[in-house]
């Protein structure tokens, strides 16, 4: 994965594009506000982070299409498409806090940096993670479910809800201490399977599809027209390392950090998958 000085300076302006433009969305658009302010708040917090430093091997490219599709649905905003629904806009803004998680993690991300820079890059990534935090909104997530009817499932079957529920319980309140990271993990895992497998279930056409394709069967389906055949892709590409990631945790001691970071990077792919998703196209 390539980190060169063209890629970084490419970032860095994009960044700059999308704070001003959500700034402007935040003044001047009362129902795309919010949108506008937390791309702005992201972009502004990720520029802080790369006056520092960018983490080895991260790849920059899946970074700068995804401010790209943010960029857009911006000039989207600002050029009075209104016809572009608010979930749309903020699935963009969700797929940039996941790319983003790479520079927020504090005790990551000191190690590529001179000593007397450490405190100012561990502030810079803290006040990122904590606007990534905003964006992993459980809650939100927890709506966006029941709005697609996800806290149903067959007889001795756990719903996506109760799993994700499970996930974060397991994490915020552990049974007893020192409890395993694979408490949460596994039922996040689940979760994350069991909605992909309803949401094909809601696809007009059943077409049987490997499990590195699954998220692409949806997206020629029942995914929303403006979203951009490479952000599906991008999402396709995300299902396939988080499940990975979420796999290990059967055999993998995971810090606290570890831990926390793999359930927000879940929660934002959850989140982006069912705001990128067209009611009127299910079945």
């Amino acid at each position: 994965m390539s980190s060169d000085k063209g890629q970084k300076d490419r970032l860095k302006r994009l960044m700059q594009e999308v704070e001003q433009k959500g700034q402007e969305i935040s003044e001047k658009s009362g129902e795309f506000a919010q949108f506008g302010y937390q791309v702005a708040d992201m972009a502004s917090a990720g520029q802080e982070v790369l006056m520092y430093v960018i983490p080895s091997r991260v790849d920059l490219q899946s970074k700068i299409e995804t401010l790209q599709f943010v960029n857009q649905r911006e000039d989207d905003i600002l050029q009075r498409f209104t016809s572009i629904p608010i979930v749309i806009a903020s699935a963009s803004g969700t797929a940039s806090a996941y790319e983003m998680m790479d520079f927020a993690g504090p005790d990551t991300v000191i190690n590529f940096v001179e000593h007397d820079k450490q405190n100012e890059v561990r502030v810079a990534a803290q006040r990122l993670s904590a606007v990534i935090d905003r964006q992993a909104d459980k809650n939100h997530v927890l709506s966006l479910m029941r709005q697609y009817d996800l806290s149903h499932a067959s007889v001795g079957r756990k719903s996506p809800e109760e799993l994700f529920q499970t996930a974060w319980a397991a994490f915020e309140k552990p049974v007893r201490p020192g409890s395993p990271a694979s408490t949460s993990l596994i039922p996040m895992r689940e979760c994350i399977n069991a909605t992909v497998e309803a949401l094909r279930r809601r696809c007009p056409n059943q077409v049987k599809a490997k499990r590195s394709e699954k998220i692409l069967s949806i997206g020629r389906q029942i995914v929303h027209s403006t979203i951009p055949w490479s952000s599906i892709q991008s999402l396709q590409n995300r299902h396939n390392t988080i499940g990975n990631d979420l796999s290990a945790a059967k055999q993998s001691d995971f810090t606290r950090e570890t831990w926390g970071d793999l359930l927000r990077r879940a929660t934002l792919f959850l989140r982006e998958l069912l705001e990128t998703l067209d009611r009127s196209k299910m079945r």
